[in-house]
């Protein structure tokens, strides 16, 4: 070639590589003297301080792909490690989340089935699994960098449940089958690797149940402490209805108090279809005032609140109670799996303007 390759000609070709380049393989691959090397130095600082690339060591790789050690060490870490997460720092222990629910031999066996299974797919051999493989390996490597809930919030999480734990359990299953049929090729045919696979079957479930049901062998027998035995959340859904049957249908919702403003505006939106938000300045002068606005447009104004004193300043309206709700949750535990359940209560009471 001869020549000195341009910048996008750069990038093009470190990224057709799997492995790290240095200046002279670039400079072999095309041609370039002894008297561009400067020039090709330059041309790549520069591309590397884009982050086109990155730069260690006076080698480079592509920087959309991740070094295998760098994964490898990412499960080492969840396997090791004791957490103790503090609010600053949830994306640097979102792997050990993980590792709550599934098991680190889980963990272990989706990373090695997700390693192989890209390279058949990028190799052609299994094209079929494109698809579900970008979808849960773009899924669970965003909720390892940024979780986006806290971890004593597991059923709140978007990713966590409904892709990333069914994607590990996925990936791990397949990389059992992969070891399994291995086997089979290699004169292990039979009931060896039938044991195999039953063992590596058992593991996948053995975990997951032990921490759903918690068993407990003791003098009364066999006993499940477990969150999967305990009914948790019981009556939310029948106290949600009974306060969007309250809230009439051309009315504007104003919470004036911080904690159902916290726990119920989104539902007031999305479960009873009426504009909500939440008033910081809870003067009376100032809910007058949002009063009157809302008024103005034709809509009948609504405050929400946690204490029938809340309204006595408003003696033109009525007030009455419109939730009342007491149940038994999910215990709030920053390090690890809830061993309890916990007492969850939340009470409204609801003003509407006399007409």
């Amino acid at each position: 070639m001869n020549r000195l390759p341009s910048r996008d000609e750069l990038v093009a070709f470190i990224r057709e590589r799997s492995g790290k380049v240095g200046t002279r393989e670039i400079a072999r691959a095309f041609g370039a003297k002894n008297a561009d090397r400067a020039a090709l130095n330059r041309m790549l600082r520069e591309i590397a301080d884009q982050g086109l690339v990155d730069r260690r060591r006076k080698r480079l790789h592509h920087a959309g792909t991740l070094p295998p050690v760098v994964l490898a060490g990412a499960v080492i870490r969840a396997i090791i490690a004791v957490p103790h997460i503090t609010t600053d720092d949830y994306a640097g222990h979102s792997l050990e989340w993980i590792s709550w629910w599934m098991g680190k031999p889980i963990i272990a066996a989706a990373t090695v089935g997700a390693a192989l299974l890209a390279y058949r797919v990028l190799s052609d051999r299994q094209p079929e699994w494109m698809l579900p493989l970008m979808i849960f390996g773009w899924t669970i490597a965003v909720f390892l960098l940024r979780p986006a809930i806290t971890p004593d919030m597991p059923w709140a999480s978007r990713r966590l449940v409904p892709a990333v734990l069914p994607g590990c359990i996925l990936l791990a299953a397949w990389a059992v089958s992969w070891a399994t049929q291995q086997l089979r090729e290699r004169g292990f045919a039979g009931w060896r690797s039938m044991l195999f696979a039953a063992c590596c079957g058992i593991l996948l479930i053995a975990f997951p149940a032990r921490v759903a049901f918690k068993p407990h062998l003791g003098s009364g027998g066999l006993q499940l402490r477990g969150l999967a035995v305990q009914n948790t959340y019981r009556g939310e859904l029948a106290a949600v209805e009974q306060l969007c049957a309250a809230i009439p249908a051309d009315a504007t919702v104003v919470v004036i108090d911080t904690h159902v403003a916290y726990r119920l505006l989104e539902n007031v939106r999305g479960e009873c279809g009426v504009p909500a938000a939440r008033l910081r300045d809870v003067s009376v002068p100032r809910i007058r005032q949002v009063i009157s606005g809302i008024e103005g447009t034709g809509r009948r104004a609504i405050l929400l609140g946690s204490t029938k004193q809340e309204f006595n300043e408003y003696s033109d309206g009525t007030v009455k109670q419109v939730m009342n709700l007491h149940a038994q949750v999910d215990g709030y535990d920053m390090n690890g799996v809830p061993a309890s359940t916990r007492h969850f209560s939340v009470v409204v009471w609801m003003w509407e303007q006399s007409r």
